[in-house]
């Protein structure tokens, strides 16, 4: 019964493991702004801001709400002040939409429109999608709260992100769909020959560029049926699968557009093709290169990532040469690289130790000669970063909503000063001149405009480097003369390298690629140059002559702007802070706590009889309070209560938790010479302290956890003449976890990683306990690369000791595969040695089932098991040793795009009788790799849709 009910409650966590992801600092004065669709928690210091969002979510409001056919009622809203992170999420109980306020310095977003309006109106997209209900959904809201939501969660993932992708785009004058950044990559596999197929873009990819492509196949999905069926099209196919969700998401789109999602999804692709030329495909890996700069005139330095390898600096000869440098992932991939004569320099994101949802960009350099790794800048949150080559001075970006600031460092002496600020612009991608007397960077006005200007370091005055124009321009590249900065520009259609001469503003198009190019490089004799272009397999190096004679001037080209057919829809007025009706007061989580948020009727085992209640949970919008757990009544004649409930407060660290349960218990008893069946009702108090610490997060991630807890149990007969001799345990646990892994997208194991687990049990004399006994459980995992890519080794050793007379439960299998695990001794260990390696990257969908099959391995092992009662156990030992060694194929699936399933298929050899068993195994994995849509930075389970590319 106790098993049952831990697997219950575990189940029931894995619905809600998204809602304390993030813990802020105590320090934040919180304040609430109440309007009438939503509650904007922010922190004092930012109410401007706050304002600023509290009149664009209402603009939105209506306009999203009209599409969707559906009115959501009141959502919360967290600011994110203290992350340089550009990002967001949705996510139920509470429902919230969280936003990272900072403006990303890349180009994946485009410009055009404000961060915060495309931000809010792609997250209250999500909103109103998961929330909406209508026909049988609406039927099982009473029975299931927030997790209704499970329904519109089924719809494919590509319409998941794909259509609020699309909303941000047409209710306003900027978004992906207007970006010739989110285009390249949906053209370059139709250009190639080589188009995806529908269903596997809603997973994650190992085979093909990019890894994650909901967000593209679903724009334009989303763009192709509403351009050829109308506006309204949309809104007809999400009320009719709302109304039938158990018929599927195909069929609401068949029954309203006369055509099956693939037939569209084909159609859709030969429009592009049509409109396009044929490119090149090569069958390799997808490996990118980004940020390319000159070290000489001879060799560049770059940022390297790929499916195949960790994200890397490496250095690439004029003969193609590669040489690595250092595995690192930079806080920008476009333009995230410096050199001065000496160094690499790079900002960082570095997470506060204790609190999730703070973040700092810190300066990091490295020396290529001296093979050393140190800190420029320290709890500082700088983008950006661009050094002079004799190393004397850098400039960067400082952005703390919601002013925008170009700051200079001298790393001798630390001295930090601000070269520029404004309220109303953002600042992207400083570039020192040669002659350090001037500064290029990108400006983006109020009005969504994104142009090159110039900055004087001297005085602070600047200018336009050109005319502002509609165009997005980005990444500014000086020659070395002074007289000419390159940058990238989508001026026409698509995303080249132009020149622009400072004196007078003329331009001219450099480059001329299919599909994009980005992050200009001159090298040091102004003779060539540099860049990353995109292809079928990445972003890949190129390099050439600068030839003036060959440059296209402006005036040849007419500036055309990608993005949808349809009308452009603007949302409410371009100050959208005025008119909205706020009341401010301070942040108030009890009364986001006093109802349930979601809720689930459950049948647990109790006795022969059973028990029914209900499952519930709810938390606050900051995740300083969360309840949750079930309560039961027995069907048993007794009618007892069955019931785990869980609170935890969460503002300050550590984390404190109190728990409170009680179930039946089935206990074997020897009376009067024979075995008999007692049920025992166990009610239990748990107090617990835990510390959790993220200690990185770059290529590795690195965890350290701590907890300690009082349990104080009681147990008492439940029926029967018979009465239990020890009526109350009471005991301290104590546990030590340490983990490290790194990962590529390719591995089905970690890279290499190490985890360590320490657990000790014991009774406390107090509070009148009854019982004498100790457990101590030690676990360690081991994985390491080995000379052939993805294989890896594995080595895990186990050992358990009990003492005393408590029934602890056990937390591991005591036996090798193949053998049944009914060892009673007090000490035990387990060795194992297992090889893994990827045999198929499926990448399947079954026909006619919600199955998508990821991937096959397979595993050697060799397992080696012991046991014993006391002391060292030299004779039991050998005596009671068990091994098996074989063979285990793994099918990694997912059911319903979300749950991870594996079923696996054993054949081991048992040394025990030389025998060999054959069997199968069904198990749910933790996924050990942590992505998420915007490229693989954070865990993000499923639920928690996530705002990037």
């Amino acid at each position: 019964m106790k098993k049952k009910l831990f697997i219950l409650s575990g189940l029931l966590l894995c619905c809600t493991t998204f809602l304390s992801a993030q813990q802020h600092e105590p320090d934040i004065d919180w304040r609430t702004l109440e309007t009438e669709h939503f509650s904007i928690h922010f922190p004092a210091t930012h109410k401007q801001t706050a304002l600023l969002v509290a009149g664009l979510c209402e603009a939105v409001y209506d306009s999203v709400s009209a599409l969707l056919n559906y009115r959501p009622a009141k959502t919360e809203v967290v600011l994110h002040t203290r992350t340089p992170v550009s990002n967001g999420f949705v996510a139920p109980m509470p429902w919230r939409m969280e936003l990272m306020i900072t403006e990303p310095q890349e180009n994946w977003m485009g410009s055009r429109d404000s961060w915060l309006r495309l931000l809010i109106t792609h997250e209250f997209t999500h909103v109103a999608h998961l929330r909406k209900h209508r026909g049988l959904s609406s039927l099982t809201r009473p029975f299931l709260g927030d997790l209704n939501a499970f329904w519109q969660a089924l719809s494919p993932n590509w319409f998941i992100e794909g259509y609020p992708t699309y909303t941000e785009t047409i209710l306003n004058r900027g978004g992906r769909g207007r970006n010739p950044f989110h285009r390249m990559a949906m053209e370059a596999p139709v250009f190639a020959g080589k188009p995806w197929k529908l269903e596997n873009t809603s997973y994650l990819s190992r085979k093909t560029n990019p890894a994650f492509k909901l967000y593209i196949s679903g724009y334009f999905m989303s763009e192709f049926i509403a351009e050829k069926y109308g506006d309204s099209t949309w809104t007809r196919i999400i009320d009719r699968y709302s109304a039938w969700p158990l018929f599927g998401f195909n069929r609401a789109v068949k029954k309203t557009t006369g055509k099956s999602m693939n037939a569209l999804y084909n159609e859709m692709v030969q429009q592009i093709k049509n409109k396009g030329r044929s490119l090149p495909a090569k069958k390799e890996v997808p490996t990118s290169y980004f940020s390319p700069r000159w070290r000489d005139e001879n060799s560049l330095i770059a940022l390297k990532t790929g499916f195949d390898t960790l994200p890397a600096f490496v250095r690439i000869d004029a003969d193609g040469g590669e040489h690595h440098l250092l595995d690192r992932i930079p806080g920008q991939r476009e333009n995230g690289l410096s050199l001065s004569r000496e160094w690499l320099v790079w900002s960082e994101s570095i997470p506060h130790r204790r609190f999730s949802a703070t973040d700092y960009f810190e300066l990091r350099a490295y020396d290529p000669e001296e093979g050393t790794l140190f800190a420029l800048s320290e709890k500082t949150r700088l983008q950006s970063p661009d050094i002079t080559r004799n190393g004397r001075r850098i400039v960067a970006i400082e952005y703390d909503a919601p002013v925008s600031r170009i700051v200079e460092l001298r790393p001798g002496s630390g001295e930090r000063r601000v070269l520029l600020q404004s309220r109303s612009a953002v600042f992207l991608n400083p570039r020192w001149s040669p002659q350090e007397n001037s500064i290029a960077f990108a400006r983006k006005d109020s009005t969504g405009r994104q142009d090159i200007a110039l900055l004087d370091p001297n005085t602070g005055n600047w200018r336009y480097l050109h005319e502002p124009d509609a165009a997005h321009d980005n990444n500014p590249e000086w020659s070395p003369d002074g007289r000419t900065v390159f940058y990238s520009s989508d001026r026409s259609g698509r995303f080249d390298i132009w020149a622009a001469e400072v004196a007078t503003g003329r331009r001219w198009k450099v480059t001329d690629e299919p599909l994009g190019a980005f992050s200009p490089a001159v090298s040091p004799s102004g003779t060539k140059l540099a860049y990353s272009k995109y292809t079928y397999s990445g972003f890949q190096l190129a390099v050439m002559e600068l030839d003036s004679s060959h440059w296209t001037p402006e005036s040849q080209i007419a500036p055309r702007l990608a993005g949808p057919a349809v009308r452009v829809q603007t949302t409410g007025a371009r100050r959208p802070e005025m008119g909205v009706v706020v009341r401010e007061q301070s942040y108030q989580p009890w009364r986001q706590l006093l109802k349930p948020q979601a809720w689930l009727p459950v049948y647990v085992d109790d006795m022969e009889a059973g028990a029914a209640g209900l499952w519930a949970t709810a938390e606050d919008a900051l995740h300083r309070h969360n309840w949750s757990g079930f309560a039961a009544l027995s069907l048993e004649q007794e009618r007892l209560p069955v019931f785990d409930v869980q609170y935890s407060y969460r503002r300050l660290w550590p984390v404190l938790s109190i728990r409170g349960y009680g179930h039946a218990a089935q206990v074997q008893a020897r009376i009067n010479g024979e075995t008999q069946s007692l049920w025992w009702r166990r009610s239990g108090r748990q107090l617990s302290v835990t510390l959790p610490l993220l200690l990185e997060r770059n290529v590795s991630t690195r965890t350290l956890r701590s907890s300690l807890s009082l349990l104080v149990e009681d147990i008492s007969a439940i029926r029967g003449p018979y009465r239990p001799l020890l009526t109350r345990y009471a005991g301290l646990t104590a546990d030590l976890s340490y983990s490290r892994f790194s990962a590529t997208l390719r591995d089905i194991m970690p890279h290499s990683s190490l985890f360590n687990y320490l657990l000790f049990e014991s009774d406390i004399n107090a509070f009148g306990n009854a019982y004498s006994s100790q457990r101590l459980l030690a676990y360690n995992q081991l994985v390491l690369p080995t000379p052939l890519r993805h294989h890896k080794l594995e080595l895990l050793a186990v050992y358990q000791n009990l003492r005393g007379n408590y029934p602890f439960q056990l937390s591991f299998s005591a036996v090798p595969a193949g053998y049944d695990n009914n060892i009673s001794s007090r000490q035990r260990l387990r060795l194992k040695a297992g090889y893994h390696l990827p045999l198929f990257y499926l990448e399947y969908g079954l026909p006619l089932l919600p199955v998508f099959l990821d991937y096959l391995a397979g595993e050697l092992f060799y397992d080696f098991a012991t046991h014993w009662q006391s002391g060292t156990g030299n004779t039991e030992w050998a005596g009671n040793a068990l091994s098996s060694f074989g063979l285990r194929l793994r099918l990694r699936s997912y059911v319903f795009q979300a749950l991870p399933v594996e079923v696996s298929v054993v054949w081991a050899y048992r040394s025990a009788d030389g025998t060999t068993a054959f069997f199968p195994e069904l198990s749910v994995p933790l996924p050990f790799l942590n992505r998420s849509a915007r490229g693989g930075k954070a865990p993000q389970p499923r639920g928690v849709n996530i705002f990037g590319r």
